[in-house]
């Protein structure tokens, strides 16, 4: 992707890849279900933007840094702007009424599960090996949360014992990479967001336990709650 977006470069379409504008309103529904989940956890006006902008475009711009690469949000004019209005949306009208029911949790796990196949993808472009692709995958996703959990004052949903949300990731990444090199890139898109999605919702609804060391008894705390 170019450092300089455009307007046009908005449309623009690979055929090996998703479009720009699939990229930037997966990154803003990204933005708005976290500053949702600010509001609803009582996070003040600037924190729950923060919060937003942080889960939305962090783990982009880690990620672009590492396949040493102008982050896209720095550079391009559309980012920031659609992560903002995700933002104040979430902020406004979700975070308000938002409950973790299966529907919230079945989009969520969605929209995670296509920002890792945007990470992945723009890794394997870059052409690194496929451990580092999958590593971007789960990386893209997930590193905004990271920073922004201290904000809100709660323990990372990634390490939390009763979340698969890294374990759903990884598994997706890792077909996605794989079936991009062994098959065609618009079946790992498919395969890959099934399977993080899949795994990621059936753990909640069943209440998978996440694996532990042996002899180790699952702990809980104040942050143990689904993303």
């Amino acid at each position: 992707m170019s450092s300089h977006l455009l307007a046009t470069d908005v449309l623009h379409f690979h055929h090996n890849s998703l479009p720009v504008w699939f990229d930037v309103a997966v990154m803003a529904a990204n933005c708005l279900f976290g500053a949702a989940l600010a509001r609803s956890r009582g996070v003040a006006v600037a924190g729950t933007l923060l919060v937003g902008l942080l889960i939305g475009l962090g783990g982009g711009a880690i990620r672009d840094m590492l396949l040493g690469q102008e982050p896209a949000v720095v550079t391009g004019w559309i980012y920031l702007p659609a992560g903002l209005a995700g933002a104040f949306i979430g902020a406004l009208v979700v975070g308000p009424v938002m409950t973790m029911d299966r529907r919230t949790m079945v989009l969520s796990a969605l929209t995670i599960s296509f920002l890792m196949t945007i990470g992945a993808q723009k890794a394997v472009d870059g052409q690194v090996p496929w451990v580092s692709a999958i590593a971007l995958g789960v990386i893209t996703p997930t590193f905004g949360g990271l920073l922004a959990d201290p904000v809100m004052g709660r323990r990372s949903v990634l390490i939390a014992e009763n979340s698969w949300v890294l374990l759903s990731l990884v598994a997706g990444a890792t077909v996605f990479v794989v079936a991009t090199h062994l098959v065609n890139f618009w079946f790992a898109v498919v395969v890959g967001v099934l399977v993080t999605t899949a795994m990621r919702v059936m753990s909640e609804v069943f209440a998978w336990p996440a694996p532990q060391w042996p002899g180790r008894h699952p702990a809980s705390g104040p942050g143990d709650e689904p993303a």
